[in-house]
């Protein structure tokens, strides 16, 4: 996770830009999440 900190840093990209990614990629992560509960609790059924 760091190494692609410092790699974005290195490309020159904004922190602003870094910190709206890694808000996208923890809000897909938690949709994922919240799919795999949904589907587990309906197997459950």
């Amino acid at each position: 996770m760091l190494a692609h900190y410092v790699c974005a840093k290195k490309s020159s990209i904004s922190e602003k830009n870094l910190s709206n990614i890694a808000k996208m990629i923890l809000s897909l992560v938690a949709f994922y999440v919240a799919c795999t509960n949904v589907i587990k609790l309906y197997h459950k059924i």
